[in-house]
Parts: structure tokens; sequence; C-alpha cells
């Protein structure tokens, strides 16, 4: 994908946003920034950002631009974003454009709870397996500052959340890992089946070599990678069975 020469405009001035702006940057395009805060939420910009403050829906219907990125706190539902997208060649996301230049292999993560547990505890397998993974997403780092490394690691531990899923076409996660579902976020959600659809993006461009990681019980359907289940509950014993041998000891530490 070249952005050179192109016009990528974004939504949102916050660290998302930012870390798109300094990617599409890296790769030659004209970045603008578009948020409905005041001149303050652009403070620190780079100068050869083009910054508009206390931006409207009236500005956004006249804009051109070869790509809109949506941060993901903004309702991609409303009529904000729709008018930004009117002349907008494609609409994605930050976490999208990273994966477009991302060389490694991802590991997303995406559930209603432990979606931040999960990731981490990725990470720290990867860590501890020598292969040098780093957690990015909406955890911690956005995923286009890690793809800005000088020298980025092979694999990612990429938490996704489902505003984040919103907005990806290409993002292809070698293992996806579906921890969970239940209704949420309906303060930006028509209904609850539109959330989950937006969660399930996590699949669709997965092929038969990749993996997924769904939790058992789960009605998943149309997935395409090799399903590997995990049980719903796990039993943590903790202290001494009461069948131990008589002469066992507890040492401290």
């Amino acid at each position: 994908m070249s952005l050179s020469g192109k016009h990528v405009a974004i939504l949102g001035a916050g660290r998302s946003g930012r870390a798109a702006a300094a990617l599409a940057l890296r790769k030659g395009a004209t970045v603008s920034i578009w948020d409905t805060a005041g001149p303050e939420a652009f403070t620190g910009m780079p100068a050869s950002v083009e910054t508009h403050p206390n931006a409207t829906e009236t500005q956004g219907s006249t804009l051109s631009s070869d790509l809109l990125i949506v941060s993901p706190g903004i309702d991609t539902y409303g009529l904000y974003v729709a008018a930004f997208s009117k002349n907008a060649s494609e609409v994605i996301g930050e976490v999208e454009l990273a994966a477009r230049y991302f060389q490694g292999r991802i590991i997303g993560i995406t559930g209603t709870n432990g979606k931040t547990t999960t990731t981490e505890l990725v990470e720290r397998i990867l860590s501890h397996a020598a292969l040098g993974g780093t957690a990015c997403g909406n955890y911690g780092t956005p995923f286009a500052e890690v793809v800005l490394q000088p020298h980025p690691p092979a694999v990612v531990s990429l938490e996704l959340s489902s505003f984040q899923l919103e907005t990806i076409s290409t993002l292809h996660p070698a293992v996806s890992i579906w921890l969970n579902f239940a209704p949420d976020h309906m303060d930006r959600y028509p209904t609850v089946d539109a959330y989950r659809a937006a969660k399930l993006r996590i699949f669709e461009n997965q092929a038969a070599a990749d993996i997924a990681v769904i939790r058992s019980g789960e009605n998943l359907t149309g997935i395409q990678a090799k399903i590997v289940t995990f049980p719903q509950r796990i039993l943590i014993q903790i202290g001494i069975p009461a069948e131990a041998p008589s002469n066992t000891k507890v040492k401290s530490g």
C-alpha cells in the first residue's frame, strides 16, 4: 500500500490518531487531523501535520481524502463520521493501517471481558519463549507505534476492541482468540447483534492455515481457521490436597 503523495485525514487527536499520523507521514502522505476538541488537544503535534480543532460535520462534508482514519473512540455509526466519509476513497482505523505495514505475525485477542489480562499473558509467554512479542492495540501502545519502531517485533499480542474491529478490512491474525461475549457498549451499538458482528470480524480474513481459539460452548459459525477450544472454567487448587502423604511439608517462598 503506497501512501506517497496521498492525503490522509485522521479523526481524533488522541494517542491512536497521533500514531496513525506518524506512520502515514513516514510513508510519504500529507496528513490532516480533525477533532471536535479545541486547540489544546493538538499540543505537541508535528508542524508537518495540518490541524483542525473544533471540527464540524459541515467541514467534514466538504473534505476530500484518499484515506480517512477513524480513531476507535469516535462513533462510526454517527453523522460526524458519515460527513467525513462522504468524499473519502477509503475508511479504516489505526489498527488496520498498522497491519498493512507490519511484517510479522499477529495474535489477535478480543472478548467482552479479559482482553487486557490475556494480551499481557500472551506477551509474557512470547517473551519467555524468546520470540520477542509485544503487547499493543487497545492495550497500552498503539499498533502503529510498534510498526514505527526501528526493529519491530516478529510477533505482536494485539488486543482488539469491537471499536477497532469496526474499521478493519485486511487485518489477518495468524491466531485469533475469542474469550467470551456478553451484551456491552449499548450506548454505541444499535443492537446486541451489531456489537457481536463487530467482534466477529476478528475471524473474517483467516484461512485454513490459521488458528481460532474460542471458549467451548460458543456458537460461532463461518470460521475458516482451525478451531481450538478452551474450557469455560479452569479449577486451580490452592493448598495441599487432602490425600497428600502425611509427611508432606510446606516450605515458605
